[in-house]
């Protein structure tokens, strides 16, 4: 088993995320648990076999860490790609980016690899299910362009609840209350935000995310959630839904079940950390993963009867051979008609013929 380090640069939003990613590596049998660590509280005098950092704009020390180090990188960079250019990779061995748009910005690296987040069993709280008395559920950073869904969405005079800075536990529990819950993306430009729905898909619950700009990763709308574009079809999808208990469960479930199937992250990240003969990457995998110990089966072994052919102590079969005749020639043993091979004695007959051969009366 290897050690591993996992250091986020904001544990509220990340902490689940590097969850995850430890929860990977222990079913690839990697390592039997992760150190996950703040940015703030890193040893950089400690060896780890494998290092993760998760960051996106913030710039961080890589050379000083000992081991091998991976970037991933979460955030969305629409503004860097913009702007055409995008480099705090110094240091690493494998800049693992979740969004697929981000690995063609230009970098001073080309060890840059597309690793989506996909479904993972710790994003399940397990709570168990309450009534639903909240009809629509936002959880994120308000911002403008949020608020002005906010403001069309409390004209509907339903139950809305938009809420800043709630995590964990405390998001769970408005999760299971609500009957929708909505992603609203931050800017035109953003992609889907798999970290932001996977707390509702994992629990069965019903998400209505905002039509993309750029990729979905493994997701897919319409099979793992509900899309909507622009405010009035929001508010249209939202009436709809509200309407079709049913149907809105029954999709939920069927989103689940599928996620898990075909967006499992712990493969993911497998396919990630492996080679990458188109760009000339190694696979990490053959470095962090256990040695595969060679089990030595034992030889065949002769009985000491040699006389009377080979024994496997272990139950094996013998290869097929001729049955051997004995002739038993002793005085003082009684030999019954048709013994005529060791396989036809019985075993008292067996005894005490190994005793006459030993000189044992």
């Amino acid at each position: 088993m290897k050690s591993v380090r996992i250091i986020t640069v904001n544990s509220s939003i990340f902490g689940e995320q590097a969850r995850a990613i430890e929860c990977s590596l222990k079913e690839m049998g990697v390592c039997e648990s992760a150190l996950i660590q703040d940015n703030a509280k890193v040893d950089f005098n400690k060896h780890f076999d494998l290092n993760f950092l998760m960051k996106a704009f913030r710039p961080f020390p890589a050379g000083k860490l000992k081991g091998i180090k991976i970037l991933f990188q979460v955030e969305e960079l629409w503004n860097r790609r913009e702007s055409g250019y995008y480099d705090l990779s110094d240091g690493f061995d494998r800049i693992l980016e979740m969004y697929d748009e981000n690995v063609k910005i230009p970098r001073g690296t080309g060890d840059v690899v597309y690793c989506p987040v996909g479904y993972s069993p710790v994003w399940e709280s397990h709570l168990p299910e309450v009534e639903e008395d909240i009809d629509v559920l936002f959880y994120g950073s308000i911002i403008d362009r949020r608020l002005e869904f906010q403001d069309a969405l409390n004209k509907m005079h339903l139950n809305v609840i938009f809420t800043d800075d709630t995590y964990g536990i405390e998001r769970d529990e408005l999760i299971m209350r609500s009957k929708i819950v909505l992603n609203i993306k931050a800017h035109k430009k953003w992609s889907y935000g798999p970290m932001h729905c996977l707390p509702v898909q994992a629990n069965k619950k019903f998400m209505l995310a905002e039509k993309a700009d750029g990729g979905y990763g493994p997701f897919k709308p319409e099979v793992h959630f509900s899309e909507y574009d622009g405010i009035e079809h929001c508010r249209h999808a939202i009436n709809y839904w509200l309407k079709h208990e049913e149907e809105r469960k029954q999709f939920s479930l069927n989103a689940y079940k599928d996620m898990v199937k075909t967006c499992d992250f712990t493969e993911i990240l497998r396919k990630a950390l492996g080679a990458h003969p188109e760009k000339n990457l190694p696979s990490l995998l053959s470095i962090i993963e256990p040695k595969k110990v060679k089990v030595v089966k034992p030889k065949k072994v002769k009985n000491a009867l040699t006389h009377f052919g080979t024994v496997n102590i272990l139950g094996a079969k013998p290869k097929a051979e001729e049955p051997k005749v004995v002739t038993l020639k002793y005085e003082n043993f009684n030999i019954q008609p048709g013994m005529t091979t060791w396989t036809d004695m019985p075993a008292d007959y067996k005894r005490d013929y190994l005793r006459m051969i030993d000189g044992k009366k």
